[in-house]
């Protein structure tokens, strides 16, 4: 142990150090700002589809309350559309009643063929005063689209982090090539000082 500590710290060692301290840093900052922009991307979502069950609430779920699943359907069909539009991962959409929740008044489903894996159901219920069985809203969601956003962002983090870190040591080592250089010249000059003659 007190042998390594005696070793001489030449600028390659804190060059190298240098770098491997920067490397940690901007993975912990990479880090931070992937899990912040986790939180960010689905708080957004999460507005989005507040959002979409509002507006469902006051279009189509008030027409299927009449019994206009046509026209439900319709106005159902539209908004989804342009919720799809704005957000990838809004993929189906439903209004449902009934006791067992059987009863569709009114249905979208995006045209694209999603994996099955990559589906989730959000629900809402909503109970009006006139009526017996509440209504339910179901969105549901490809949250591996959700997720590409996330990807892109830490794609985007590695790439920053590991670019800052090759200039680092090209920096570290373009700065170090004169220092070495001096060094040499010092050397040669004491080992012709040693070898003059008395």
């Amino acid at each position: 142990m007190n042998s390594l500590l005696q070793q001489p710290i030449t600028n390659k060692t804190l060059a190298i150090r240098l770098a491997v301290t920067l490397a940690a840093l901007f993975g912990v900052a990479g880090a931070i700002v992937y899990g912040f922009s986790a939180s960010l991307i689905e708080q957004i979502s999460h507005n989005e589809r507040a959002s979409l069950f509002t507006s469902i609430e006051s279009g189509p779920l008030q027409l299927a309350r009449l019994n206009s699943g046509d026209l439900a359907n319709t106005y159902l069909s539209r908004l989804s559309t342009l919720a799809n539009a704005q957000n990838a991962s809004v993929v189906g959409t439903e209004i449902v009643s009934g006791p067992g929740g059987l009863d569709v008044y009114a249905k979208w489903n995006a045209t694209a063929t999603i994996a099955e894996k990559c589906l989730t159901k959000v629900d809402k219920s909503v109970v009006f005063p006139d009526g017996v069985n509440p209504f339910i809203i179901r969105l549901l969601i490809d949250h591996c689209a959700t997720r590409e956003p996330l990807n892109q962002v830490r794609r985007l983090c590695l790439i920053i982090g590991v670019l800052l870190v090759i200039l680092t040591g090209v920096a570290c080592a373009l700065a170090a090539l004169p220092v070495f250089s001096s060094l040499r010249s010092v050397s040669a000059l004491l080992d012709t000082t040693d070898d003059a003659p008395p």
